[in-house]
């Protein structure tokens, strides 16, 4: 039993050393709060909007809002000088998954309290008017999924290549 439990925590520790180092590798993290994913040029915000950096994480209550809402938050947003913001694609949100982590599938210590729930895409479906993509940050697996605009999602947003 002694020899399972080293073997499990060996494995444990190695497993979540090995991800932060990839994690390290993949994002460079600024002190304003702002993320930029080295292996695709994009500038992501740390935090979901309703949240606000600390310096130590995201704190308060993601917020959530209809497609249309998102939108509008999107071109409006001004933050950190910054106001080329928008909702990322179905794509570009999906990079940000990963099938290996779950609630939240995607990397805490870079994007810390993110809800593992549904988030926006700017993607509008080809199948339903009345529809987007979504992408969940539950369990990193078939993360996106189509969903009502009048339904209510969170929302991340990104700066850079469309």
């Amino acid at each position: 039993m002694k020899k399972t439990l080293t073997i499990f925590l060996f494995f444990f520790s190695t497993t979540c050393f090995t991800q932060d180092l990839v994690d390290a590798q993949r994002y460079s993290v600024n002190s304003e709060g702002l993320v930029t994913d080295n292996n695709t040029g994009l500038v992501w915000m740390r935090c979901s909007l309703g949240q606000q950096y600390s310096g130590d994480g995201c704190e308060g209550d993601a917020e959530v809002y209809s497609w249309n809402e998102a939108l509008s938050r999107a071109s409006n947003a001004d933050y950190f000088g910054h106001s080329d913001w928008r909702l990322p694609n179905v794509k570009e949100l999906l990079t940000l998954t990963e099938a290996d982590r779950r609630n939240p599938s995607i990397a805490e210590a870079v994007f810390p309290n993110t809800p593992a729930e549904n988030f926006w895409t700017s993607t509008p479906s080809v199948f339903d008017e009345n529809r987007s993509w979504g992408v969940s940050f539950d369990n990193g697996a078939n993360s996106d999924h189509l969903r009502r605009w009048a339904d209510y999602s969170h929302v991340r947003l990104v700066r850079g290549n469309k």
